[in-house]
């Protein structure tokens, strides 16, 4: 819920009201680049350097939340399939 103070806090400092509403993707963006260097010895220039060849960040988010894709694919045809089995 917004209040009168937030709204007048909004309108005075728009910039700084972004980046209080994005903290929390702030700080799981830095902890995420942390990680990439500590872990898997990535610069974020290594990934912003289309030369160099790294892992697809789609593999590299699943790795840093400690997700498993093809379990996560398994589990998505599961589910598929149990939707149509209920047609």
């Amino acid at each position: 819920m917004t209040t009168d103070n937030d709204k007048k806090y909004q309108d005075k400092y728009p910039e700084c009201s972004k980046i209080a509403a994005h903290h929390d993707n702030l700080m799981t963006l830095r902890t995420f680049i942390h990680w990439l260097g500590e872990k898997k010895g990535y610069d974020i220039s290594d990934i912003l350097d289309p030369n160099k060849i790294i892992e697809p960040h789609e593999d590299l988010f699943a790795e840093f939340y400690d997700i498993d894709n093809k379990k996560a694919e398994i589990e998505r045809q599961q589910m598929i399939q149990e939707l149509q089995d209920a047609k």
